[in-house]
């Protein structure tokens, strides 16, 4: 089953700020979906982006978020 986390919970699973979460998604560079006002993120799937688009602190953030 999929999990989906919020802003908050993704910027805190990547260690990055919730306002470069805030920033990505309005950029579309990491994959979102919305419900109502509030956004949702699956954590593979934007780990998955980062590989295809690395930012920075990418490799740090997927280091983080796959070895807890």
């Amino acid at each position: 089953m999929q999990q989906y986390l919020s802003r908050a919970e993704l910027a805190e699973t990547l260690g990055m700020h919730t306002e470069t979460i805030r920033r990505l998604t309005r950029a579309q560079k990491i994959p979102f979906y919305r419900v109502g006002r509030a956004y949702r993120y699956e954590l593979e799937a934007v780990l998955e982006a980062f590989k295809h688009d690395p930012l920075p602190d990418a490799s740090q953030a997927q280091k983080t978020a796959l070895l807890g």
